[in-house]
């Protein structure tokens, strides 16, 4: 089976809703605001790939490797992330409201504390969402 194997590319602002990206790579891709209600990601591996403002609502990003991506107010509201690895600091501003986080490698409570809301979130580790709601309990408020 061959996989997409995307470097360096521009999609900013491009339409995937609904697209089969399961195993893909991207290294270096620009997909500022790009659309993606509904694709499938599994196992895809995201390398210094910027998804800032983009639009990952009811996303499958199941064993997803995210690598020093940019996640920077990204809708990732209903995604399914579990067992994904975060493995980025670029949190700012996300909406991970009812996103499945079940398994989630490499998710720390500092990228957290800068989300804009975790209402209704599933999957978090027990532990952490303690300390989460002590440091930020308007994190698990429904946003508006």
């Amino acid at each position: 089976m061959t996989f997409a194997d995307l470097r360096e590319a521009d999609f900013m602002g491009a339409d995937f809703c609904g697209a089969n990206l399961s195993g893909a790579r991207f290294w270096e891709v620009k997909l500022m605001g790009a659309y993606f209600m509904g694709a499938d990601f599994w196992g895809a591996i995201l390398s210094r790939t910027d998804l800032s403002y983009a639009n990952l609502s009811v996303a499958d990003l199941r064993g997803a490797r995210f690598w020093d991506t940019n996640l920077m107010e990204a809708d990732l509201s209903y995604a399914n992330l579990s067992f994904a690895e975060l493995n980025t600091p670029y949190l700012w501003g996300a909406d991970l409201s009812y996103a499945n986080l079940s398994g989630v490698k490499r998710l720390k409570i500092e990228q957290l504390l800068k989300v804009k809301t975790l209402y209704k979130v599933k999957g978090l580790n027990p532990d952490l969402e303690a300390e989460l709601r002590k440091k930020k309990p308007g994190l698990f408020v429904k946003p508006y």
